[in-house]
């Protein structure tokens, strides 16, 4: 259930908005300096295009298959958890001229 809702929030951004939605939701420094928090997170689950969205899926399967069972639910979501606020803080506070991000790339790895 864990890995199917975490593939969901994957795939389903590039599905429904594609290039609307990923503008919309990247991580986005000057958004972010203007009040859209929510950037430091949604760019994490918005892609540069299906194939980038795919890769992802499949490195979010690699790590189930690889240690899905290491952790029970809440493990996991913790892991997630910080994983994307560690991503979030690490782009802001030390990749400071980093000016827009998109993908899962950052968390999954």
């Amino acid at each position: 259930v864990w890995l199917a809702a975490l593939l969901a929030a994957l795939l389903l951004p590039e599905w429904l908005g594609g290039a609307g939605l990923r503008d919309a939701w990247r991580y986005e420094r000057a958004a972010l300096e203007a009040g859209m928090l929510w950037r430091a997170i949604s760019g994490q689950f918005v892609h540069l295009d299906g194939g980038h969205t795919l890769a992802n899926a499949a490195g979010a399967i690699l790590i189930w298959a690889l240690v899905g069972q290491a952790f029970r639910v809440a493990g996991w979501t913790l892991t997630l958890l910080v994983s994307v606020l560690g991503t979030a803080a690490g782009l802001w506070w030390f990749a400071t001229d980093v000016a827009w991000y998109v993908g899962a790339s950052g968390f999954l790895h």
